[in-house]
């Protein structure tokens, strides 16, 4: 065996212990990325539950239901950003597990539908903050729509107009006093729509009440 062809073997050796010791540290980064990420996705479950069950003896039921919803929809983002690998999440798919789960959350007071045009893919932190703009505009709608034992349906779209998107959250509840705007759950969304780069306003509807919330294209 030539001098050339021992140093071809041996470099081809250390190259395949290279490849294989990459490969196992990339496995065990994998397995442990997995473990946390159920990690979170239990914890996210524990802490809605927790909060759900200090709402029959808390002073403000209402707000231990939005906080749990909120909790609930961040776990749905983790879960969607797990799969799409933790870059950018599919609007469409969250809109579709927002309305699964808080359809959930809201026990037959109302029913609620959400959509998101095809195309539209966010970054982490924009997509909760859209996520918190829908919750918190449903649980109002809950509150001041459809005083029990009343019920009705809730609406929410995201869609893409030009260069901006439009969110919009649609009750045909009993509509609302503009006193009402300024509560705690309005004020959130317009914080968070600023947060955004975006702004709030509420369009006169034949029926009901209407959140409209513009933002830049991301």
């Amino acid at each position: 065996m030539s001098v050339a062809e021992d140093r071809l073997r041996s470099e081809a050796h250390r190259l395949r212990e290279e490849r294989d010791a990459a490969l196992e540290a990339a496995e065990r980064a994998e397995r442990r990325y997995q473990e946390l990420s159920h990690r979170v996705k239990n914890e996210f479950q524990q802490v809605a539950a927790l909060v759900r069950l200090q709402e029959s003896g808390s002073a403000e039921p209402e707000r231990c239901r939005r906080c749990a919803a909120n909790v609930t929809a961040f776990s749905e983002l983790h879960r969607l950003l797990d799969l799409a690998g933790m870059e950018a999440v599919s609007m469409r798919d969250y809109m579709a597990s927002l309305e699964r789960t808080l359809g959930l959350a809201l026990e037959g007071r109302c029913r609620f539908a959400a959509r998101a045009d095809e195309d539209i893919l966010l970054p982490p932190r924009p997509a909760a903050r859209l996520g918190i703009i829908v919750t918190e505009a449903v649980m109002n709608a809950v509150k001041h729509a459809f005083p029990e034992p009343q019920t009705g349906r809730v609406e929410a779209s995201l869609t893409r107009e030009d260069a901006r998107l439009v969110l919009t959250v649609r009750d045909n509840g009993r509509g609302r006093d503009p006193a009402s705007r300024t509560g705690k759950g309005s004020a959130l969304i317009s914080a968070m729509a600023a947060a955004l780069g975006g702004e709030t306003d509420y369009p006169q509807v034949s029926a009901g009440t209407c959140v409209r919330v513009r933002l830049p294209a991301f």
